[in-house]
């Protein structure tokens, strides 16, 4: 389940930074505003803000895991 919730960032992740790379191209050649940026910088911060949270609950869902089996904690 958190794997997933993971899975599912990284591709989000990807496509926000694409629309950044798009937004600042618009603007660059005088088809986009300012707005545009901005809203697509939004995006980005909310899509890392995203995977890094995504990546938090696995990690924080491994230890919980680790500790009930009795496991020692693993560190990457």
């Amino acid at each position: 389940m958190l794997a997933d919730q993971l899975e599912r960032a990284r591709p989000a992740l990807a496509a926000t930074e694409e629309g950044l790379r798009l937004a600042e191209m618009r603007k660059e050649f005088g088809v986009g505003i300012v707005l545009e940026n901005i809203q697509a910088e939004q995006d980005l911060t909310r899509a890392r803000q995203d995977y890094a949270n995504a990546i938090a609950d696995l990690d924080k869902a491994q230890f919980v895991l680790a500790a009930a089996t009795g496991q020692p904690a693993v560190q990457k």
